[in-house]
C-alpha cells in the first residue's frame, strides 16, 4: 500500500514473486523411478510467475501463476458496460478480477503506478464454450502469428474470434466440420480489420479501446498484406494449408528458451484432410 492507501499492482507481484522465489529455492524435486520430473525452470512474463517443468522425456509444462483479486456478479466495474451476450452466462461464472498489470505510460496519466488491468477471463471462457470450432482456430491463429512473428498478442486474437463469434452466435455455424472455410474467412476478416483505420481489435468490454494501439500503422498494414497472401493461396490450393500456417518445415516452431533435449516433442501435426473443398489443418 503506498502513501494514499492504495493498492500497488507492482509490489503485490514482487511480494509473491518473492514468495515463489523462496519456496523454489527450497524444494527438491523427488527422485527416483517414479518421479518424471528433471528439472524446474521459473521466469517472468508480464504479471505471470511461470514455472516451466521440464519431464524426463523431453516434453515439457508450463504453469502460469498470476496474483489476482476476484470480484462477484454484481459487483461490476464502472465504465464498462453489459451486453446481451451476458444475460446468457450463469451469474456465478460472471465474476471478474484485477489482475497487476499496470498500463503503458501514457502522457495523459503520467503515474499510473496504482491502475489494476480488468480481467473476465471466466466470461470469455464461458463465451467461447461449446461452440464447436471456436477454440481450433484461436489455436490456429496463434500458430500462424508465431510462424510468420506478427506482433499480435495471443489475447487480442483471441478477442477478435471472439468478435467474429458474436457476429454469428449459431453453434451450428461453427459446426467442427466448417474448421477450414471458417478459419479462412476469420484469417481474411482480420487482414481486413488490420488494413482499416481506427481500432482494429476492440476490447470486448470496453470497445473504444484497441488491443492493437500499440502497434504502428506501417506493421499493421505488412501483417495485412501476408494475410491476404496466405489466404489467396489456401484458397488456391487448400492442400497446402499444413506448408502456409506452420511454414516451410511444416512444423511449428519452439518458443525459443527450451533446452536442446526439450525441442524434439514440442508438437504433433497430424494431417491435412481435405474433402469436398472442406478441409481442416489438424494441429495440437
Amino acid at each position: 500500500i503506498n502513501g494514499e492507501n492504495r493498492l500497488v499492482p507492482e509490489r503485490v507481484k514482487r511480494s509473491l514473486q518473492s514468495a515463489f522465489d523462496r519456496v523454489l529455492r527450497t524444494y527438491v524435486i523427488p527422485s527416483g523411478l517414479h518421479s518424471s520430473v528433471a528439472r524446474i525452470r521459473p521466469s517472468q512474463s508480464g504479471p505471470a510467475k511461470t514455472f516451466r517443468i521440464i519431464l524426463k522425456d523431453g516434453q515439457w509444462i508450463d504453469v502460469d501463476l498470476v496474483p489476482v483479486i476476484e470480484f462477484r456478479y454484481p459487483s461490476w466495474p464502472s465504465g464498462i458496460e453489459k451486453k446481451d451476450w451476458m444475460d446468457k452466462i450463469s451469474p456465478v461464472d460472471r465474476n471478474w478480477f484485477l489482475v497487476p498489470k499496470s498500463p503503458m505510460s501514457e502522457p495523459a496519466m503520467p503515474d499510473g503506478s496504482h491502475l489494476w488491468r480488468l480481467d473476465f477471463q471466466n466470461m470469455e471462457n464461458r463465451l467461447i464454450q461449446d461452440y464447436g470450432c471456436v477454440k481450433p482456430i484461436i489455436r490456429l491463429l496463434k500458430t500462424t502469428r508465431d510462424t510468420y512473428k506478427w506482433n499480435l498478442s495471443s489475447y487480442s486474437l483471441k478477442t477478435f474470434v471472439m468478435h467474429q463469434l458474436l457476429a454469428k452466435y449459431d453453434r451450428g455455424y461453427w459446426d467442427p466440420k466448417n474448421q477450414g472455410i471458417l478459419f479462412i474467412k476469420v484469417l481474411e476478416s482480420l487482414g481486413h480489420a488490420l488494413d482499416q483505420s481506427g481500432p482494429a481489435i476492440p476490447f470486448l468490454f470496453h470497445p473504444k479501446m484497441d488491443l492493437t494501439e500499440k502497434i504502428k500503422r506501417p506493421t499493421k498494414r505488412n501483417i495485412s498484406g501476408t494475410i491476404k497472401h496466405i489466404v489467396r493461396k489456401l484458397r488456391e490450393s487448400p492442400v497446402r494449408c499444413c506448408e502456409l500456417i506452420l511454414g516451410e518445415s511444416g512444423m511449428p516452431a519452439p518458443p525459443d528458451d527450451v533446452t536442446q533435449e526439450a525441442k524434439f516433442i514440442p508438437y504433433v501435426v497430424h494431417q491435412t484432410e481435405n474433402s469436398g473443398g472442406a478441409w481442416r489443418c489438424l494441429i495440437s
